[in-house]
């Protein structure tokens, strides 16, 4: 009997996980190709195969996936590899968080998916918290944070915390990398600009703002002495973009109730729910929170 092995080399750090069922798959065509036209045991057929190897590797690095059809001109020859990627479940999908595209709407197509995720897929555009997505849409909170994992899952889209004028940021180590990238200070001067119809915004001022983002400073106190409007930035489409590529990171406060129980006179706070999340799933403003809680003499407030 003919014996043969098939092996992909990798390097050392690469994650082979989602490579082993294509192996398999492989090593499996290549047996029957054997038992029913000898392809390689005989020596004319044979010569064909450093053809379909170098085939098969430069189809699955550059689109993952590898057809080849009628092999040497045999009948109902056929080889059908696809990289299946090892996804990591996704996080759980909060009232507060906002969903935002992380791929073109013309890379996926809408229509195969159900109504439900259609119209969700309709409602977002990066500001918009799951909690008013549902209430726009319509749909159960509990359907709809089910679909937004699934368009998670396959890498559609990202969470992002909340813009709010309240809200405060600090900027990330990758700011460093921000400065020395002309691609990405290009993507954020396309991304940030306001007024499409005036000269875009240079990076200097771009960069210039960003890190005014530190503990202790809001977004309205960023407005006030950057003044983005006048340099055409559109400051919520400047953090959204900061967000998702890590330049900046949101810092949320936390109230912790001291008495350790719940009160008739107050409400308790274990400490693990943050400002939007209460907000968001209680439907009030950050303002109205704020109120109720600095006349609470039992709640601390832990920022981080």
């Amino acid at each position: 009997m003919y014996i043969f092995n098939l092996c992909f080399i990798f390097d050392k750090n690469t994650n082979t996980c989602s490579y082993e069922a294509v192996v398999k798959k492989l090593a499996c065509d290549l047996r029957t190709l054997e038992v029913e036209s000898e392809f390689l045991s005989n020596e004319n057929l044979k010569q064909h195969l450093p053809k379909i190897m170098e085939q098969v590797q430069n189809s699955l690095n550059e689109t993952g996936e590898c057809i080849i059809q009628r092999i040497a001109n045999l009948e109902h020859s056929a080889i059908y590899l696809k990289l299946i990627r090892n996804h990591l479940d996704p996080r759980v999908v909060q009232s507060c968080d906002v969903p935002v595209f992380v791929r073109s709407k013309s890379e996926f197509e809408i229509d195969d998916w159900d109504l439900t995720t259609q119209k969700i897929v309709s409602a977002i555009n990066g500001f918009k918290t799951v909690s008013l997505i549902a209430k726009e849409t319509n749909i159960e909170s509990s359907v709809a944070k089910e679909a937004i994992q699934n368009l998670l899952y396959s890498d559609i889209i990202r969470l992002v915390p909340i813009i709010q004028y309240s809200s405060m940021f600090v900027r990330t180590p990758l700011i460093a990398e921000f400065y020395s990238n002309s691609e990405l200070q290009n993507d954020a001067v396309k991304f940030s600009q306001f007024n499409k119809d005036k000269e875009p915004p240079s990076f200097y001022d771009i960069f210039m703002i960003l890190n005014m983002f530190s503990h202790g400073f809001m977004v309205k106190n960023v407005i006030e002495l950057g003044n983005p409007i006048e340099k055409n930035i559109d400051i919520k489409k400047l953090i959204l973009f900061a967000l998702i590529q890590g330049l900046l990171r949101k810092i949320n406060k936390y109230p912790i109730s001291l008495n350790g129980c719940q009160s008739e006179s107050s409400a308790f706070f274990p400490g693990d729910c943050n400002y939007d999340k209460i907000c968001s799933e209680n439907g009030i403003s950050i303002q109205k929170i704020e109120d109720q809680l600095d006349e609470d003499q039992n709640v601390i407030i832990c920022i981080k």
